[in-house]
């Protein structure tokens, strides 16, 4: 979760692009990331736990930004495609080449398929291997 924090009001005429062919300057704004780690130590804190002292001093930035007046946008980002989907996808084009079927599986293991013959395989590693053992490189 990024929180964008910009050191201007509402309403202020500062155009979106910074644009400063009107007179206008791009507001300073910090962007201000949250963790997985940082949500569930807030989530913590709400049953009583305390907060870590960084996140605490993230916390106090966004709330004395607000306080001010100043624009605090929450933006969810989705993580970007992770190397691991792309690679899983590599893995499964070159399987597929050569004629395999390579299925991840919901703990993670893969198992890949040619006709009615399977092989479990542990990891992205033993993946690897055996698309080279196959000559599928």
């Amino acid at each position: 979760m990024r929180l964008h924090h910009e050191a201007s009001r509402p309403g202020s005429p500062v155009p979106e692009n910074g644009d400063t062919t009107t007179g206008f300057a791009k507001p300073a704004s910090q962007v201000i990331d949250l963790t997985q780690a940082d949500l569930a130590s807030i989530s913590a804190a709400r049953r009583g736990a305390p907060l870590p002292t960084e996140l605490a001093g993230k916390l106090a930035t966004i709330v004395g930004a607000a306080a001010q007046g100043h624009r605090v946008k929450v933006v969810h980002e989705k993580p970007a495609p992770a190397s691991e989907s792309k690679l899983l996808a590599t893995l499964q084009a070159r399987a597929a080449i050569a004629g395999f079927e390579l299925v991840r599986m919901a703990d993670g293991s893969f198992v890949v398929a040619r006709w009615t013959m399977t092989r479990a395989l542990a990891d992205f590693a033993a993946v690897e291997a055996f698309l080279v053992q196959v000559g599928a490189a």
